[in-house]
C-alpha cells in the first residue's frame, strides 16, 4: 500500500509540471497560448549587405540583423569580405572594395558554445568608367596618393597625380586646405564629402584658401573644367588685387558650382578691387548654386565686385546670390 501511494504522488507532481508549461484557454473562448522559443547553445549567423553591385572603389555596408546570439558567453562577430582584406568586426560594419571582381562575404559568429557562419553574399565590383582621386586633411603625400585607400592631403598634389594617371574627377572631404590651385583642363573637383567619401555630408565644409599673392583658384586657358561644393576664400592680399577665383585666357565650358553638390561659397578676401569671381580674356563661365561675396576692398578709389566680367567675357548666373561690399571713395586735389 505504501508503494502505491508513492507512485500516486509522482503522477500528481508530473501533472503539475505539465500544467505549468502549458497555457489552457479559459472556457468560453477568448484565451490565447504564448510559446517562447529560446535559441540555446551556439549562435546563428545571418548577414545582409547593401549595395551588392557597384563600381570600384565603392563602400558596402554590412548588417547582422536577423542573427541570434545563442546562450553561450563571449559572443564575437567576424566579417570576411572575400577580397583578402583583414576581417571586420561588430554587429554592423562597412568595407571599401577597390579591386574589380566578384567576392563572397560572410559573417561568422562565435560564442563559448560554438560557431555559426552565414551563407555567402555575392559582392560584384565593376570597373569605374569615371575613376576618381580623393583628398582629405589626414591624407598622405607623394606620387602614389590619390586613390580612396590613400587620399592626398593636398588638392594640388591630388590634381597633379590625377593628370598623370588620366583621372579627371577629384573628391575632397570636409576640412581646410591651402591653395592656390590652378585648375587643369577637363578636371572636375567637388568638396563637401564625408570622410569616407560615401556621400556628401551636411556637416562637412571643404574650405580652400588663397595666399597673400594669389587667389584660391586660378582657371587659365582651359576648357570643360568645374569646381563645386567648396568654400573658396581669398585672404588679405600683400600684393595685387584681391580675388577668390580668377578665370582668364579664353577659358570656356567652365562651371563654378552645381545643383548636384552642396552650395559653392566664394569670397574675395581683403585687398584692392576685392572680387569674388573675376572673369577676363573672353572667357565663358556658368555660376550655379553659388553664394559669392566680393570681400573687403582696400585703397582709395578702389571698388568691390561680387562677379566681374571683363574683355568680352560672358558669365551666366543661375540660382545664386551675389554680394558686393562698399567700395572706397577716391581722393580729390
Amino acid at each position: 500500500m505504501r508503494k502505491i501511494r508513492w507512485i500516486s504522488l509522482v503522477l500528481v507532481a508530473s501533472t503539475a509540471l505539465v500544467a505549468a508549461a502549458c497555457t489552457t484557454p479559459p472556457s468560453g473562448g477568448g484565451g490565447s497560448t504564448t510559446t517562447t522559443t529560446l535559441n540555446s547553445g551556439p549562435p546563428v549567423a545571418v548577414a545582409s549587405a547593401s549595395p551588392t553591385v557597384g563600381d570600384a572603389p565603392y563602400t558596402v555596408f554590412f548588417d547582422s540583423a536577423g542573427s541570434t546570439a545563442g546562450t553561450g558567453t563571449g559572443l564575437t562577430y567576424s566579417w570576411d569580405f572575400g577580397d583578402g582584406s583583414p576581417a571586420g568586426s561588430g554587429v554592423t560594419t562597412s568595407h571599401v572594395y577597390e579591386t574589380v571582381g566578384v567576392f563572397t562575404a560572410k559573417l561568422t559568429m562565435t560564442n563559448s558554445l560554438g560557431t555559426s557562419t552565414s551563407p555567402g553574399i555575392a559582392i560584384t565590383v565593376n570597373q569605374d568608367p569615371n575613376p576618381k582621386y580623393y583628398v582629405k586633411s589626414t591624407g598622405s603625400t607623394g606620387a602614389g596618393c590619390g586613390p580612396i585607400a590613400t587620399p592626398c592631403s593636398s588638392v594640388s598634389e591630388a590634381q597633379a597625380n590625377a593628370v598623370a594617371n588620366g583621372v579627371h574627377i577629384i573628391r575632397i572631404a570636409g576640412g581646410s586646405f591651402n591653395g592656390p590651385v590652378t585648375l587643369a583642363a577637363g578636371m572636375n573637383i567637388t568638396g563637401g564629402w564625408k570622410q569616407d567619401f560615401s556621400d556628401f555630408g551636411a556637416d562637412q565644409v571643404t574650405t580652400l584658401f588663397g595666399t597673400g599673392t594669389a587667389p584660391a583658384v586660378t582657371i587659365n586657358a582651359v576648357n570643360n573644367s568645374s569646381i563645386a561644393g567648396l568654400s573658396v576664400q581669398g585672404i588679405a592680399r600683400t600684393s595685387g588685387d584681391a580675388a577668390g577665383i580668377v578665370v582668364s585666357g579664353g577659358s570656356s565650358g567652365i562651371a563654378i558650382g552645381s545643383n548636384d553638390a552642396p552650395q559653392t561659397l566664394v569670397g574675395g578676401g581683403s585687398g584692392p578691387n576685392a572680387t569674388g569671381i573675376l572673369i577676363t580674356g573672353g572667357s565663358l563661365v556658368n555660376v550655379v548654386n553659388a553664394k559669392v561675396n566680393s570681400g573687403t576692398t582696400v585703397g582709395a578709389g578702389k571698388s568691390a565686385y561680387g562677379i566681374r566680367a571683363l574683355g568680352l567675357s560672358v558669365v551666366n548666373v543661375t540660382l545664386s546670390e551675389v554680394t558686393a561690399q562698399p567700395g572706397m571713395a577716391g581722393t580729390s586735389a
